[in-house]
């Protein structure tokens, strides 16, 4: 029994392995890199994907903007914010954000962290 149990477990890491080694579930399946590169479909896709992540970025800005309504002394999501709003280059916003983290956890060492950060890329 406990043989078996150990084939069906190998057999299963086997089956994700070889998932990932093909894409990890990524939508396009096709591994064999093409000779040529169509520079329009890889500028469209790029395209895409920054469209994606700015959808994905207003997403959880929605869902932490929740978080802080339903506790405001919620610094972890202050945090959160503020990362994004980074990323998406708002620096006076971070700021707002890590600043209002820091004043309920000041010794919080990645706001910190991520307040030095935003200092160095509002210069």
């Amino acid at each position: 029994m406990k043989n078996r149990i150990k084939t069906i477990a190998v057999i299963g890491l086997m089956v994700v392995i070889g998932f990932c080694v093909t894409g990890c579930g990524s939508k396009n399946q096709n591994t064999a890199t093409p000779a040529k590169t169509n520079t329009t479909v890889n500028q469209s896709t790029s395209t895409q994907n920054r469209a994606n992540m700015a959808n994905s970025i207003k997403r959880r800005n929605e869902i932490l903007d929740r978080r802080i309504q339903q506790n405001p002394n919620d610094y972890r999501a202050y945090t959160q914010r503020a990362l994004n709003k980074m990323r998406q280059h708002d620096y006076q916003g971070a700021s707002e954000d890590i600043n209002t983290a820091l004043q309920i956890n000041p010794n919080d060492k990645i706001a910190n962290s991520i307040k030095r950060q935003i200092e160095k890329r509002q210069k």
